[in-house]
This record gives structure tokens, sequence and C-alpha cells, in this order.
């Protein structure tokens, strides 16, 4: 009964507005059958009557009107009557039966049309696209809820079409659905900032006058000239539905409010009866409550007895503690002490040792150039066949190599005693300068020296370290020689700089260093090659100057083919006031001899 009410209210009711939408569908076909309509406007009236149909769930014409106006508008490149035509469509879609072509067809009409009205500009028909993309994220976000946010994010954009096209209704309308969204999304704080916004706009619109946007829709001349002649037949339908729904209405609303306070008095009695159990189970339980509540308070008592026994322990414990904690301080203190004791001492062992190799260096080179001139000597005695003088040249071979020793070995010491003198460097001239001293050297062993160094290179450092430096270079790189290379053997030297490093890179076409070396390279008395002329000192000064510089080194080499040595120094480090300070700050003080 209550069914076939319903649905005769809904059939009175819907009568009016199906005649009404009926005759504006044949008015818009008379539009259309003028002779003299522009195409633009037949294009539009199209659209318009589509539309319609669409809103009357006539799928099949509403997508052939589309399609009409779609294909008129494509010739004349009409692209807001192609956009209208393809948002017509892509509705036709989303209430088609065919859930594939639903899913498929829909948003490629939308997009297709946002990016027509995007290509004119026109910032009304854009909103519309946003809002049917985000009504259709929307109604899909109830089946699949990976959709939500592309609907949020459609109406986002919609509001920013909408605050451009100024209008506002529809502004509220949008503000109402992202602020719905973002609770569905759980994000509370947004929401409610959405919702404030509506009430605010909601609030000037009603200032305005202004209660719905299609209160101030125009409605199209040819239609108006149509329902002139009906008015008088809609009034006596509509009063005459009306009254007659007023009664049913009237009837039903008795009838339904006398069944729900049946209901509504049924139920209480129903709920006091249910209260009334809960009250005595409540009442028992509060019983067993009462008699846990005792035996916890016992419990309690004999809990506090044992913590108060515990306290005692820990008074003990803790003043075991202060004792142990008195004992280990003391200790801290002597092993500290041991400790600093030590470290002096290792300090002093280290400063002799730097001693006795300075002192060992220097006090040799008299014994050294000695036993030369007495082998010169002796060869000028001997006759110039004598066998005596292959023996002495031996002996000269032997006391160069150890002068050449003591001279790496004073190197170093002087390099870890020598008090740092930072000056601007000038590299071009500091190689030149060493080439000079090995003169005799590159004379026996000829190699090409060949720098790029850019005017911007600068560099503060102790001349005299890099100096040495390069010297043990220069010495390895002409020793070390590969006499088969091409174009010729080579040295290479390149620097460059920044703010914060300075990196010179030295490459050889040597012949190399193994593999197996290469870790002990920089190491004292290690040789890179069985074939080493040297004492494996070299290598070991460039170290040591490096970190009396505070640099680091790099080596990589492939036997018979090339080793390149890159030298870095950080600036920031080289700097003296800012090494003070750091040296002060870790309480070091910096050792010299």
């Amino acid at each position: 009964m209550k069914r076939l009410v319903l649905v005769f209210l809904v059939y009175i009711v819907s009568l009016p507005a199906l005649y009404a939408q009926c005759l504006k569908i044949d008015s818009l076909r008379l539009l259309l059958a003028l002779p003299n309509l522009s195409d633009t406007a037949r294009i539009n009236t199209l659209n318009v009557l589509g539309q319609e149909f669409l809103l009357n769930k006539q799928y099949f014409y509403a997508s052939n009107t589309a399609l009409q106006a779609y294909q008129l508008a494509q010739a004349k490149n009409y692209k807001i009557g192609m956009g209208d035509a393809l948002l017509t469509t892509g509705k036709v879609n989303y209430q088609s039966d065919d859930v594939r072509k639903r899913d498929t067809e829909c948003i490629p009409n939308y997009n297709k049309a946002l990016e027509l009205f995007t290509e004119v500009k026109a910032n009304d028909r854009i909103a519309i696209a946003y809002r049917t993309l985000a009504e259709y994220y929307n109604n899909m976000s109830y089946q699949q809820s990976e959709y939500e946010q592309q609907a949020l994010d459609s109406y986002l954009l919609y509001l920013q079409a909408a605050e451009k096209s100024g209008d506002k209704v529809s502004l509220a309308e949008a503000y109402e659905t992202v602020g719905y969204l973002y609770e569905k999304l759980g994000n509370d704080k947004k929401s409610t900032e959405y919702v404030l916004k509506v009430l605010s706009l909601k609030q000037e619109l009603e200032k305005q006058g202004v209660r719905s946007a299609h209160l101030i829709a125009k409605a199209q001349n040819f239609y108006n000239l149509q329902l002139e002649n009906q008015y008088l037949f809609n009034y006596i339908l509509f009063g005459g539905a009306i009254l007659l729904g007023a009664i049913i209405l009237v009837l039903y609303v008795l009838l339904a409010y006398r069944y729900k306070a049946h209901k509504l008095l049924q139920r209480q009695k129903e709920e006091i009866q249910i209260q009334k159990e809960n009250i005595e189970v409540k009442s028992i339980e509060l019983e067993q409550r009462n008699e846990e509540i005792s035996a916890q308070r016992d419990q309690l008592a004999q809990q506090t007895t044992q913590l108060a026994a515990a306290q005692v322990e820990v008074k003990k414990a803790n003043k075991m503690l202060e004792n142990l904690v008195t004992n280990l301080e003391q200790l801290v203190v002597q092993r500290t002490e041991q400790l600093q004791k030590s470290n002096q001492l290792l300090l002093d062992t280290n400063r002799e040792l730097d001693i006795l190799i300075y002192r060992a260096s220097h006090d040799f080179k008299g014994p050294v150039a000695t036993l030369t001139g007495l082998s010169q000597i002796g060869k000028m005695e001997c006759h110039e066949f004598s066998p005596a003088i292959e023996i002495l040249d031996k002996i000269e071979g032997v006391v160069g190599k150890m002068d050449k020793m003591l001279e790496k070995l004073h190197q170093v010491s002087y390099i870890i005693g020598k008090e740092l003198e930072l000056t601007p460097i000038n590299l071009a001239e500091i190689i030149e300068n060493n080439t000079f001293a090995l003169d005799k050297l590159l004379e026996s062993n000829p190699i090409e020296i060949v720098t790029h160094i850019p005017p911007s290179f600068k560099l503060d450092a102790d001349v005299e370290i890099l100096e040495m430096m390069f010297e043990n270079i220069i010495e390895n790189a002409a020793l070390y020689r590969r006499q088969d290379a091409l174009p010729a053997p080579a040295l290479y030297i390149k620097a460059e700089a920044d703010d914060k490093t300075a990196t010179i890179t030295i490459e050889d076409n040597g012949i190399g260093i193994s593999r197996d070396f290469l870790p002990k390279t920089f190491e004292m008395f290690s040789r890179g090659t069985e074939l080493a002329k040297g004492n494996g000192l070299g290598l070991y000064v460039v170290k040591q100057g490096l970190e009396r510089l505070w640099g680091k080194e790099s080596i990589e080499s492939v036997e018979s083919m090339y080793t390149r040595i890159t030298l870095t120094f950080d600036k920031k480090a080289m700097n003296f006031d800012y090494r003070a300070t750091l040296l002060e700050s870790l309480d070091w003080e910096e050792d010299t001899i």
C-alpha cells in the first residue's frame, strides 16, 4: 500500500516536469529547422538538444545529436562546440550499461573537451569540464576508493577555474563538495576550512539576494514563446495534482505517525525491561567488585611491608655504590696520571729519535764525502788498466747510494722538524728549480716535463717542503722512465684550485707500478718494482711533506703504461689561524724540533 502511494505521488509530481521537458525538446527541433540559422547557433542548439535528451534519459538520441554537433563543429573548427559535444558523449557513455565502455571512453572524452576549452581560454567551459571530471570520479569512488583522491584533485582544479569565471554559486557548491571529500579522506582540518568558506560565501550570496544559480539562468526566447499558450493548462493540471497529492500526503503522514507512535511505545517497553535486567546484573557485579577490592586491600598492605624492606636494601646498595664510585674516581685519576706520563715519555722518545736521524744523516755526510774523495784519489794512483779501478768504481756507486739515502733521511727529518712558513707559492718556479737541481740526472735520463698551471691557481704552502716533494717526484719519473714510450718519456703536471681545495696531478708514461705494490707505495723503504734503483724513500718524503701541509695523496698505475699521483690540499686546513684554533680546541700542541 505504501509503495503504491509513493509511486502515485512521484508520478503526479513529475508530470509537469516531463511535459515541460518534452516541450523544450520539440522547441529545439523546430529551432534547428530554421533555414537562416547560423552554423555556430546550429552547433550550440544541437548541443543543448543533446543535453536535453540526456536529461530525459534518451541516450540513443543524445549520442546521435552530440555526434552531429561534434562533426559540424569540427568542420567549422568551432572548438567550444566540439568540447560541449564531447562532454555530452562522455556523460552518455557513463550512463551506458556497458561497463567497459564507461571505464574506457568517459575520461578520454572529458580530457579532450578540457584540452579544446583550454586552447580557446574559455574559463566557464573549463570550469564545467573540471566539474564533470570531478563528478565522474566522485561517483566512481563509491565503487573504487582510489578514485577519491582523483575526485578531490579535479574539484580543486574546478575551484581555480570557477574563481576565474566569477560564478560564486558554483564556487559555493564546489567548496561544499571539496570539504566533503576531505572528510572522507580523513583530513578534518582541510574539511573544516572549506566548510567555513561555504558558510562565508553563502552569507554573501544571501545578502545579494541570490539563492540558487538556476534562478538566474536565462531561458531561450523560442522556448518562452512556445510556453505562453500552455500556462493556463499547466496551472489547472498543477493545481489538481498538488491538491490530490496534498490529501494523499496528509493521510499518509497520519497513518505513518500512528504507526511510529505504536512502534515507539513498544520499543520503550522493551528498553525498560532490558534496563531492569541490566540493573540486576550490575548489582551482582558490584557485590563481586566489593569482594575483590577487599582482597586487593589486604594484598596492598602486604606489598607495602615488602616495599619498606626493599627500600632499606636499596639504601645499603646505594651506599656501597657510592663507595665504589669514590674508589673508581681515585683509580681513574691514577690511571690518567700514568697515561700522561706515558704520553710525555713517548713524545720525548719521538723527539730524541728525530734528533738522532737528523744528526746521523748530517754526521754521516762527512765520512761519505771522505770515502768518495779517497776513492777518486785511489783511482788517480792506479794505472789505466788496473783491476782496482773497477773495485773503486763500485765503491763510489755504493757510497753514492748511501749519500742519496742520507739525503732522503735528512729531508724526512727536516720536514718533520721544520717550523711551517706558509706563503703564496709559484708552482712553475718550484718545478723549474728542481729541473736545474736534477740537471745531471735528467741529462743521463732525459724526460720531457709538461706543465699546465692556470694563472688562477693559488695555494699558500711551505716552499721548501714543496721543493723537496717535487724533487723526489721528478727524480722517480726520470729513474723509472720507459725508453720505448711514445712519443717520448714525459712527465705531465696539472694544477687546479677553487675556494676550498687545490689539486696537483702528476702523471708519467713510465714503467708503472705493480698492483701488489700500490698499497705500500708511500711507506718507508718501499719499492714499487723489482727494477727499482732507489732506496724506497722518495715517495715517503712526499707523504711526510703532505702530512705537514694537511694534504692527502692518491696513486693509480698500470704496468708499462702510466703512474698517476694526485696531491690534494685543503685550503681551510692550510690556514694557520684555522689550524691553531682547531689545535687549541683539541688541547693539542704542534710538535717542532
